[in-house]
């Protein structure tokens, strides 16, 4: 049998005792927090998914990252946009080009031997 919006809204419905009427209240306060936890989560995860879009939008535009390395100090890998290594900031392919170009740069500038961004760059 199928409930009806129509049905739920007489009063009639409702049990006449408090003692049931008690634990419907109860029931319902726990189902309206319970699915105001999953709003809050689902807003939590629609902050990362908007974070996540925004990363994936600069990776289309700025198709490398440079990413600064623990060790040694000093020096900074260069990652395709794409690549699975977390972190560094974007950079655009004349950036890119250029840090290549220049020895001082290219001193302290390792590729990537996972994404070998050196594949999207002219020798």
């Amino acid at each position: 049998m199928r409930a009806t919006s129509a049905s739920i809204e007489r009063v009639s419905d409702l049990p006449p005792d408090e003692p049931r009427l008690r634990i419907l209240r109860t029931f319902l306060d726990q189902e309206a927090t319970r699915h105001e936890v999953v709003a809050t989560y689902l807003r939590l995860q629609l902050g990362e998914v908007d974070a996540a879009l925004s990363a994936a939008e600069a990776a289309r535009t700025e198709p490398f990252r440079l990413v600064p390395m623990r060790t040694p100090p000093g020096r900074a890998e260069l990652h395709r946009a794409d690549c699975w290594v977390p972190g560094g900031r974007p950079l655009s392919r004349e950036d890119a080009l250029l840090a290549r170009e220049d020895r001082q740069v290219a001193s302290i500038l390792d590729l990537c031997s996972a994404c070998r961004p050196q594949d999207l760059l002219p020798e």
